[in-house]
């Protein structure tokens, strides 16, 4: 079933950092389109049957912690 999440990440600071999130996040087979609002933090992931917690540490592991408000 597909699914659209949204997470708020740090540290994305440039389009090297966009890159490499999309890059990173689109090799998962479960996941089928990230984008990113670079000014805001905001990743949007649309995938199959995901988990959004693995993705948020992911995205830890990477250097972008999520920001929680």
């Amino acid at each position: 079933m597909m699914q659209s999440e949204v997470l708020y990440a740090s540290n994305i600071k440039c389009e090297g950092c966009v890159k490499a999130i999309v890059e990173a996040l689109e090799k998962r087979e479960d996941i089928e389109l990230v984008e990113i609002d670079k000014e805001l933090g905001k990743v949007t992931v649309t995938g199959d049957d995901f988990d959004k917690e693995d993705i948020a540490i992911q995205l830890a592991l990477m250097g972008y912690p999520e920001k929680l408000n």
